[in-house]
């Protein structure tokens, strides 16, 4: 996992600096940034960060957004999904060109995210440099691929050792490398080949009688059911207003079983979870919502209302003459 680069407080200054007393093109302090601090950072790199981060103090985006904006980034989900859905989310549009802002200067809280990033991104790098290891070696004169036939690769289940191995390479004219990846590849391997063949039993004595095996009672397994999709999204919407012994009834399972469940839920990249935690969200934030606003009475609710208002006073003004 590569480490996340930090803007220290001498970085930012040159940049103010430059840009603002001396009006430096972004190029130039590009060139200067570099050498005086032993960076590679780009003029587009420092021109982002100079516009949105250090020329606006309050940030433009919240944790949640940006942890949405990494989430979606992570998973693979297409730019119109992830637009779609931060403006049903947060209840506001989001810009297609500040995506690739947040995903380059914006620290999500989970560290999980910003782990698969990395991954993702060696991955990609892999991907490339094997596709173009492959056309070159494609475009070689005199080398094409060779098409394994169904004979040959039935011969690989009879290798059980190295000199086996030799042995085939020479008889189907193929490399051991190429046969050695593919037992690789569909998983093959000599210990499988070895138990497949039938051993000799040897033969037992007359005079000795086989010894009874001991019976073993073992318990029977109590299996708990499996968790339902209605299970699942009343978990979601409703696990942090109920209590303890409201979840064991509700859900009829241990308290940690239900508190595992929802941890399996929430960081899962299902596609039908993840399309679950969004319709939860929306139900929650109305939930919210609803109960915020001030319930509105009607004209004679209110007419009644007045009417006990004035008989309570005069109640109590009643009240206060019989005392005196």
């Amino acid at each position: 996992m590569t480490k996340r680069f930090i803007w220290t407080e001498e970085m930012v200054a040159y940049i103010v600096v430059k840009r603002s007393a001396y009006q430096w093109t972004w190029k130039r302090i590009s060139r200067g940034f570099n050498n005086k601090f032993g960076t590679k950072k780009s003029q587009s790199i420092i021109s982002d960060y100079y516009h949105n981060v250090i020329l606006n103090p309050k940030a433009p985006f919240s944790q949640n957004e940006i942890d949405y904006i990494h989430g979606c980034f992570v998973n693979s989900l297409g730019q119109k999904k992830t637009l779609s859905g931060f403006q049903e989310l947060f209840g506001r549009p989001l810009k297609a060109n500040k995506i690739e802002w947040v995903i380059k200067n914006c620290t999500p809280t989970n560290q999980r995210t910003d782990f698969e990033k990395a991954v993702l991104k060696e991955r990609a790098e892999l991907t490339k440099r094997m596709v173009n290891n492959l056309k070159t070696r494609r475009s070689r004169k005199g080398i094409t691929p060779k098409r394994w036939t169904a004979e040959e690769h039935e011969g690989l289940f009879s290798i059980t050792s190295g000199k086996e191995l030799k042995d085939y390479a020479k008889k189907i004219g193929r490399s051991e490398g190429s046969i050695k990846q593919r037992m690789v590849n569909n998983k093959i391997t000599m210990r499988k080949n070895t138990k497949k063949v039938p051993k000799i039993k040897k033969a037992t004595k007359p005079a000795e009688s086989p010894k009874p095996r001991k019976k073993t009672t073992k318990a029977k397994k109590t299996y708990t059911p499996r968790w339902t999709e209605e299970e699942d999204y009343d978990l979601i919407c409703n696990f942090y207003e109920l209590s303890i012994d409201q979840a064991r009834n509700r859900f009829n399972r241990s308290y940690g079983v239900i508190a595992t469940r929802l941890e399996k839920l929430v960081d899962s990249t299902q596609p039908k979870h993840e399309e679950m935690l969004m319709r939860a969200a929306i139900e929650i934030k109305a939930r919210k919502e609803a109960e915020s606003k001030p319930v509105k009475l009607s004209r004679r609710e209110r007419r009644t209302a007045r009417k006990q208002a004035k008989m309570l006073k005069r109640i109590a003004k009643m009240e206060a003459k019989l005392q005196e």
